[in-house]
């Protein structure tokens, strides 16, 4: 198993391939961001796995580097492949996280690309990583979350992943109504830490099956004693696939907050500080767009 090795923003390490270990928050294989194309490699013997490679990209050094990365880190699963922004290298998206390769395959690159020549030294892997999450969340239909809505008018969206049995998670839900009030609608993703087949696995899934999604959810975060149904019903699929979403995300802990720009904040926080970051990425956009 490799591990995640973390980098200043301002300083990008270049290391042999053949002599480190990547990291790894969890299992992770994120979707892409939408491309011109579909076309894809695959690592040599390896008739499942594929990666897609963007417009302009050299099939051959991207099978390439696809191969390396197969061989030396096989947990890894590659998503796309596609031209980096420096010269010499490809932007890898794979396993939750972005990172470049040079074209021979030869060393990688770890940490994020800043662009000095903007005005606020923008963060070209950041804005990737973000692209990526907005279309993972997009495949979701919202009809497969447990969603509560303002009673006035909404103006913003957060998607929280949360495990029934985790502290914070209920901690934020004990406070759902101050969430609301500020128009912040609130739609719930399942992250049993515990995994698969788990007391909390199976708690979640009691309450997406039951008549009253919401209504379950609430007692399970605010009441105790709260258990999980013997008999499973087939929203079970619902739980799955969002697990698979949380491997793709490389999500680690509970809750997280994907906001709507595809910011992600690990953790609880407080409606009014979450209402204060989402009416400045608002801003943010109106700017970008002006």
């Amino acid at each position: 198993m490799y591990k995640k090795v973390l980098l200043s923003s301002f300083v990008c390490l270049s290391l042999l391939i053949s002599n480190v270990g990547c990291g790894k928050k969890t299992d992770t294989d994120k979707v892409m961001s939408k491309a011109e194309t579909t076309e894809t490699v695959k690592p040599a013997n390896e008739g499942t796995k594929t990666a897609e490679i963007g417009s302009n990209v050299n099939k051959n050094d991207a099978q390439a580097v696809l191969n390396k990365l197969h061989t030396e880190f096989p947990q890894m699963q590659v998503a796309r492949i596609e031209n980096a922004p420096m010269n010499g290298f490809y932007q890898v998206l794979a396993d939750g996280e972005v990172f470049y390769v040079a074209s021979d395959s030869k060393t990688m690159i770890i940490g994020d690309v800043i662009a000095i020549d903007k005005p606020q030294r923008a963060n070209l892997t950041e804005d990737v990583r973000k692209t990526s999450r907005q279309d993972l969340i997009k495949s979701v239909p919202e009809s497969d979350m447990i969603v509560f809505t303002p009673k006035n008018k909404t103006e913003h969206v957060v998607t929280v992943f949360t495990d029934v049995d985790c502290g914070y998670c209920r901690k934020f839900h004990s406070e759902i109504q101050t969430y609301l009030d500020k128009g912040i609608k609130v739609r719930y993703m399942a992250f049993p830490r515990a995994g698969i087949n788990s007391d909390s696995y199976n708690k979640a899934v009691t309450v997406w099956c039951s008549a009253n999604p919401q209504e379950a959810m609430n007692k399970a975060k605010l009441s105790e004693g709260f258990k999980a149904d013997t008999t499973l019903c087939a929203k079970k699929s619902i739980i799955d696939n969002s697990m698979n979403i949380v491997r793709k995300l490389g999500l680690n802990g509970t809750p997280a907050l994907l906001l709507e720009d595809g910011t992600l904040i690990p953790g609880y926080m407080p409606a009014d500080r979450l209402k204060t970051a989402l009416d400045e990425n608002s801003k943010k956009k109106v700017n970008n767009q002006g």
